[in-house]
């Protein structure tokens, strides 16, 4: 083979490598996390139950209502709500008036039986439930 064949062939080769390496490097995954307040209770090997001062809850005509986690099964509403939180505590205490939570206030509420309330926060509804 000439001089020139060689020269050409390494320049390819040249080329393939260099087209390698970057399609890997523009195509590498990022394998950077940033860790969101609920993938922490994921990645948590032995975590602890939630007490009742982490759960959210609203006091309403007297009862406590603790927040089930669940979002509501209820699809049809009427477009009247059957009261508003008019005032918070701070998270972690347990609310003592009516139409107060510790989550934060103008969220409004519907009854769904004698047990159980649904909440609006922040565009759907979430299920509270009677403290037991």
């Amino acid at each position: 083979m000439s001089k020139k064949a060689y020269y050409v062939l390494g320049i390819v080769l040249i080329i393939i490598l260099v087209s390698a390496i970057a399609f890997l490097v523009l195509n590498k995954e990022d394998t950077s996390t940033t860790i969101q307040p609920n993938d922490l209770a994921k990645d948590t090997i032995l975590q602890a139950a939630p007490t009742r001062e982490d759960i959210r809850m609203v006091m309403v005509d007297g009862k406590l209502y603790y927040d089930t986690g669940s979002d509501s099964d209820i699809t049809a509403r009427c477009g009247v709500m059957d009261g508003q939180i008019t005032s918070t505590v701070e998270s972690g205490v347990t609310p003592t008036e009516n139409d107060q939570s510790n989550f934060g206030i103008d969220y409004g509420y519907q009854f769904v039986d004698e047990n159980n309330i649904d909440v609006v926060i922040e565009g759907h509804w979430v299920r509270f439930k009677v403290s037991e």
